[in-house]
């Protein structure tokens, strides 16, 4: 134990029993300057629209949140959700910026797909938001969802400088190298990851990458699977996103979190802990902690027996989940050779359920989740891919291994469903949706696909219309 400190002094700080007095020193700091730098917004005088459509191309649009004090330039983040969800990706945000005053823009046409189609979307949100509003041009953000995320990247990459942070969930580089950030890029990283979510490893290695270029990053680890976080996880990613506008840490995570408190104190209570564990995360190769008190954090402490069997037990992981990533890619370009073996895609779904069943200790079974998860989400996406190219026998293929690692779903038996229903194949494509149904397939909605058109007036599909909610 002496070594690790004696190479990282100030890790003694972080210790269970020292973070009360570290609270205690940075309390008083937090009510010294509360009074100074907190803001009040009036929820109230907010405005949110669904569809703004841009003056210089009315085929774009996007969903507006407006923050109520507009009498000085105004901070705004552009948002990107890979199925253009403006709403939703205004929602996920909402809360924060209405307490920071940041506006938001989140486009109605940028979906995953083309490069082309996104690039030409986000511009046109871009474009039209610095028209109609006073925006400050040094504090123009960017953030996306899953393929969202990397279209982030890629646009603060290619934008050179016009935006000063990305906020990117669920998913990490874009795949063309000329879309990649590399030691010249000037923008700051925050990565936001659930525990679950199958480019978990991705995260970490990219906030490893980053770093080495010497791009001022964090990451942020929620309880969550695929999917945007939660406002709360948000609040600390627009915290630190002034804060890094206001003061550009050099290797002092200390310095970096004072700050903080000092700017933002009147949050002090429900942001220390999470800011312990990115503090944390910073020093010690990000480690996957989740937790949403400080008593939590103490007993995950307590639970390791301290620091270094932690950072052993997240090289191991790390090392377990690239060798099982590898694994799991080699199956999938099989089939795509044309060999595929059902029984070991079986085989392996059933040992990561066990090792997820037997394990003792969390960090395992969040591992077990991720690469479940890793091989529906890509056996989905590659069932799309294939139906769309009207391979049905290569989506069929993917789809059975997408029921194999998610069979307590409804969705992969409404798309085999789908899939049999385009064949002409209606006795398989009704029996799939009964399927469907007896897996918590719940709202009438779900038969709306026109692929289902011609079962509408056959009994079975009328029976089973009738026991769907409105």
């Amino acid at each position: 134990m002496g070594s690790i400190y004696s190479r990282w002094p100030f890790l003694i700080y972080l210790q269970p029993e020292n973070f009360m007095k570290l609270l205690g020193l940075l309390t008083v700091s937090l009510y010294a300057n509360a009074a100074l730098f907190a803001q009040s917004w009036n929820l109230t005088d907010s405005l949110v629209y669904d569809s703004i459509f841009c003056t210089a191309d009315t085929s774009q649009s996007y969903a507006l949140f407006r923050p109520p004090d507009q009498t000085h330039t105004i901070p705004v983040i552009y948002i990107l959700d890979p199925m253009a969800r403006g709403r939703q990706g205004i929602e996920v945000f909402r809360k924060a910026a209405d307490k920071y005053g940041f506006l938001l823009a989140c486009s109605n046409n940028a979906r995953n797909g083309s490069w082309e189609h996104v690039f030409m979307a986000a511009e046109a949100m871009m474009q039209d938001v610095n028209q109609r509003f006073n925006i400050d041009t040094s504090r123009q953000y960017i953030a996306g969802f899953s393929g969202g995320s990397r279209a982030a990247m890629s646009i603060a990459v290619l934008t050179d400088g016009s935006i000063r942070g990305v906020i990117g969930c669920g998913a990490g580089k874009p795949p063309v190298i000329n879309y990649q950030p590399d030691a010249q890029s000037d923008f700051y990283y925050l990565g936001l990851v659930g525990h679950h979510d199958m480019n978990f490893r991705e995260h970490q290695l990219l906030a490893d990458e980053l770093s080495d270029m010497g791009l001022e990053n964090s990451l942020y680890i929620f309880a969550g699977k695929h999917q945007w976080p939660t406002s709360d996880v948000i609040e600390l990613a627009l915290i630190e996103l002034q804060v890094l506008h206001h003061h550009r840490p050099k290797n002092s995570w200390l310095r970096h979190y004072v700050k903080l408190v000092q700017l933002y104190g009147e949050s002090w209570g429900d942001i220390f802990p999470q800011l312990c564990i990115s503090a944390l995360n910073r020093v010690m190769t990000r480690i996957p902690v989740v937790a949403s008190t400080l008593s939590d954090y103490k007993i995950h402490f307590a639970e390791q027996k301290g620091l270094r069997k932690i950072m052993a037990l997240n090289r191991k992981i790390a090392q377990a989940e690239d060798e099982e990533i590898s694994v799991i890619l080699s199956m999938f370009r099989q089939i795509k050779s044309g060999r595929v073996d059902f029984e070991a895609w079986k085989a392996k779904i059933l040992s990561l359920h066990e090792l997820s069943s037997a394990s003792k200790a969390e960090q395992w079974r969040f591992f077990s989740y991720r690469m479940v998860n890793l091989i529906w989400a890509r056996a989905a996406e590659s069932a799309f891919r294939e139906e769309k190219a009207t391979n049905f026998d290569l989506a069929h293929i993917y789809t059975n291994i997408w029921r194999y690692a998610d069979a307590n779903s409804p969705k992969p038996y409404w798309y085999q469903a789908k899939l049999y229903a385009l064949q002409g194949k209606s006795e398989h494509a009704l029996r799939f949706l009964e399927l469907a149904y007896d897996h918590g397939m719940q709202f009438r909605q779900s038969l709306g696909d026109h692929a289902f058109d011609s079962l509408r007036l056959m009994p079975r599909f009328k029976l089973l219309h009738d026991k769907l909610i409105h």
